[in-house]
């Protein structure tokens, strides 16, 4: 399996750094309803001080790919839907992502306002 889900300490990591921002307020984008519940109170619980909400499920996945395009910002796992989300945003909002879109492949592009973290959830640089 080389697209592997990555970990809730992943979220978690990048909510820090988000809040090293000023980001406090964070909405849970997912077709998977349960999943987001069990992530976001793993979120709540490492970071009681952020408001997490998880959305509601769309009947239409391009109301869901608004609602990332026009986020004022976001955190993003390995996911090309929500990257290219991001990508038409105009008003370049910063972006946390995963590096690898796939586990062994660093990827080698970058949108300029996006913020690469490893599968951790940590800073990890642009590769030369």
């Amino acid at each position: 399996q080389s697209h592997g889900f990555l970990q809730p300490d992943y979220y978690a990591n990048a909510v820090a750094q988000a809040k090293g921002t000023g980001h406090r307020h964070f909405g849970v984008v997912t077709d998977d309803p349960a999943h987001g519940e069990r992530l976001a109170a793993y979120i709540g619980e490492a970071h009681p001080d952020v408001m997490l909400e998880v959305l509601p499920v769309a009947s239409d996945p391009l109301h869901d790919f608004e609602v990332i395009r026009a986020a004022p910002a976001r955190i993003m796992g390995n996911s090309t839907f929500a990257w290219w989300a991001a990508a038409l945003d105009p008003n370049a909002a910063p972006t946390w992502s995963c590096a690898r879109f796939v586990q062994d492949q660093q990827r080698d592009f970058f949108l300029r306002t996006e913020i690469p973290l490893d599968v951790q959830g940590r800073p990890c640089g642009r590769p030369a």
